[in-house]
């Protein structure tokens, strides 16, 4: 979830994602890392919960920084295991995205120590231009 609070502390939008786990009753992951601004968007990593593998993807979220309302996203779900993008850094036209993949456990992680590392380049329409693991 990404919520906007304005200067007097009132909630200007809220804006949530994720799917539901495929199995009722059981827990879906979808939990937020960083967050960064570059003029009208925020650029959102995440772990987000893909229904159709029941697994926590790491992936990128553009938002309109007025309306809360998703521009695009990416989902790197070319790995198998859980991941998420932790760290997002705006430069100019590029966005650089760290994270992790490969590992065993969802959620909201401090330290994923079984995972493998991974770094991102986005361009600003969410276009993946580089992944090294």
């Amino acid at each position: 979830m990404v919520r906007r609070i304005d200067n007097v502390g009132k909630t200007v939008w809220t804006f949530i994602e994720g799917d539901t786990h495929v199995t009722s009753g059981q827990t879906s992951y979808s939990v937020g890392f960083g967050i960064a601004q570059s003029g009208d968007r925020l650029y959102v990593g995440t772990g987000v919960w893909q229904k159709q593998s029941n697994l926590m993807k790491p992936a990128v979220i553009a938002l309109d920084v007025a309306t809360g309302s998703q521009v695009w996203k990416k989902v790197f779900d070319t790995q198998p295991g859980h991941g998420g993008v932790r760290g997002v850094i705006v430069d100019g036209a590029r966005i650089i995205c760290t994270g992790y993949v490969n590992n065993a456990d969802p959620g909201f992680l401090f330290i994923a120590d079984a995972a493998t590392p991974a770094v991102w380049e986005l361009d600003t329409s969410g276009n993946l231009v580089k992944e090294n693991l």
